[in-house]
Formats: C-alpha cells, structure tokens, sequence
C-alpha cells in the first residue's frame, strides 16, 4: 500500500471475494469534506487474518495485577485480526467521551475525524485497512452522524485516530471556540468537563454501569490480550447503533440537567480500568452478582477487562428512583455496581452475596415499613 491513493481508489478481493464498493467509494458516501484522489484504480487481493486464539488460563484473584499491567500497557499494533469491532469501538470510545463535554449539542450535531496510519508489509494488512474502512462507514452511517474528513498515510505500523467535533459544512467560515462560554443556540463544544472525571467521596451515592451495546463481554482485541501475550476470546460485536443512540441521548440528558456527580467513558482497558482512572480521590466497592446474573456470564475477568463501549455515572441516592425509571423507560440496561470507599483509592472486587439490587429492594422495603409504624 505504498500509493494510498491507490489503495483508496482501488477494487479488492478478500478472501477470494470481490468487494462491490472502493474505500473510496464507503468514506465519500459518509464524508462532509469528500476526498478529490486522481489515478486509476488496482486491484488488490487479500486474505481476512485469523485471530490465533489460545488457551489462557486467567485467575480472577489477580485482578489487580491484571490492571497494573492494562494500566502500564500501550497498544502494540493494530489488531488486525478484529479490525471492524476495534474500528467500531474507537467510534463509540471517542464520541462517549463527549457526553462529559461542555456544550450545545447532542449526538445528530457530531461529525468524526479519521485518520488511518497504515502499513501494508504483513498479510492481511490490506484486508484489515478494507475491513476497518467498511465498518467506520457502516457504523458512522447507522449512528446518523458523518464523517468531516479524513486521511490515509503510510507509516510503519497501523493505527487509527477518530476526533468528535460539530458537524461543519466546509465552505462556511465559523468563529474558533475559545472557551466554555456557549450562549448561543448554535451546537457548540467546549474544551471544559460538564461533570468530574473523579468518584466524589459521598458514601451513600452509587456507582452505575451503562454498556452502550447489547454485545456479550469478550477479550479478542482487548489491552488484556496483550497483557497475557495471547488472544483467549474473539472480540465483542460491537455495533448496535440504535441502542447506542438511545443510550448517549439519555445520559447527555442526566448529564446536562447536573443529575452526575461523576462519570467517565468505559474504553480501552474495560470496566476496570476505567474505575481506576477516576479514583484519583476516592476509591469503590463494586459488586460483579448483577452483571453476571443479568448476562449470565460467570467470567469476571470478561467482565472487567472485555472493552464493550460503556459509561460510569456517579449519581446521587436520592435520585436513583428517577434514573431507574429514565432507563426502564428508554429500555436501557444498567448496573448499580456499588458505593465510593470513602478515604481509600482501591477499587474493591466482590462478586458473591447480596447484590446491589437486592440491596435497594431491602432498603426500600425497610424504609417502606418504618412509614408504617408511624
């Protein structure tokens, strides 16, 4: 793929199969700013790489070596062999993190930026740069929002960089956004945080898991898959877009209206890490029972390291009646994992007993019968 502007012009056959549209041809269709690229198409035939999936033994007791390790770790390379989930992935990790955006705007008045840095040395490079291609214009169509531009380079490893911003028509001059002041009606995005990125220590506020996919947890592509130094699992299908809208519609409203206390994006690294990263402050206990009696997955390593693109919200008790009947309302799933561990930074682990559920059912039938007494 040293001329990219062939590869992005040109037909291909994967897997001995010809593919009906160019790369070219998929990211125009989504693109605001479409590429003008000159030259006569090649044809390039390719074959899908096969994850090599092998027999790894994790030990949940080791959960917290496990994340040191994720926490330490850079992504390596491109993860050829899942290309679309990560392709996918990436689109929803970045526009996730604007939920927590200052702003005028919600998910119709985004567009994505991309840029592909790729090299094409080993087999099955170009068949991961069709594929990775075909799902950004898939997902980015079906999420309702466009593409603003985007690039192909060469490089010498593959990666790639998605951006959030406004959506822009190209040949119309706007004022550069300087700061978070947004009176306008106009959709703006400002550089500042709408809630904390850090668990605030109130001890009786609870701490929600929001997956904003219906994908079962798996690990093929994950940061934890480097750590062991294999692929145990294939990757989680990401690519539900319309449970993806319904649920950044709903927490952009909680988090506008000032429901979250805190909140943070779940993306590379899993669940667990993204607990980490916002208890620079305060630590929490979580419990595991709901997920896995909802999912019926009994993994929790699955659990706290797969990547499915989610959300942790820090709200308030008092208004957790009105958020269980905000998600049951939009059909949303979602997992009270438990409390801040007031003056501890650890991240504490169960996943036996009494889960989070069963917990306010006892509260709410405790308070429930001391109204009764009076």
């Amino acid at each position: 793929m040293k001329n990219f502007s062939s590869a992005l012009l040109s037909n291909y056959i994967i897997d001995g199969v010809p593919q009906a549209l160019s790369p070219l041809e998929m990211l125009n269709d989504i693109a605001i700013e479409k590429l003008r690229v000159k030259g006569d198409p090649d044809m390039i035939a390719d074959e899908n790489p096969d994850p090599e999936l092998k027999s790894c033994s994790t030990d949940a007791e080791q959960m917290h070596y496990y994340l040191n390790k994720v926490l330490a770790t850079s992504r390596s390379a491109f993860p050829s062999a899942f290309s679309a989930t990560y392709t996918k992935n990436l689109i929803a990790w970045e526009l996730i993190d604007t939920l927590w955006r200052k702003g005028n705007f919600h998910l119709p008045d985004l567009a994505l930026t991309a840029q592909w840095e790729w090299c094409d040395k080993s087999l099955g490079s170009n068949a991961a740069f069709y594929a990775s291609c075909a799902a950004a214009a898939e997902y980015i169509d079906a999420l309702g929002i466009r593409l603003q531009r985007y690039c192909v380079t060469q490089a010498d490893t593959c990666s790639l960089t998605f951006k959030a911003c406004i959506a822009r028509c190209p040949d119309k001059n706007y004022d550069e956004l300087d700061d978070d002041t947004l009176s306008d009606s106009e959709p703006r995005m400002g550089r500042g945080l709408i809630t904390s990125d850090q668990i605030i220590p109130e001890a009786d506020s609870w701490i929600i898991f929001i997956p904003f996919d219906t994908c079962d947890f798996r690990l093929g592509g994950s940061l934890f898959s480097e750590v062991i130094k294999g692929t145990p699992d294939t990757a989680p299908e990401t690519g539900d877009a319309d449970y993806f809208m319904d649920c950044y519609e709903l927490v952009r409203e909680l988090s506008e209206d000032g429901i979250l206390l805190s909140a943070g994006t779940v993306g590379e690294g899993g669940l667990l890490a993204a607990l980490r990263r916002m208890s620079g402050t305060c630590g929490a206990g979580i419990n595991l029972a709901d997920i896995k009696k909802t999912t019926n997955e009994s993994d929790s390593i699955r659990i706290l390291f797969s990547e499915v693109p989610g959300a942790v919200i820090q709200i308030r008790d008092i208004d957790f009646d009105y958020i269980d009947a905000e998600m049951l309302l939009q059909d949303i799933v979602y997992f009270p994992l438990g409390h801040p561990d007031v003056g501890s930074r650890d991240i504490t682990v169960t996943e036996t007993g009494k889960s989070s559920i069963e917990s306010i059912l006892d509260s709410l039938i405790r308070s429930q019968s001391a109204e009764g007494e009076d």
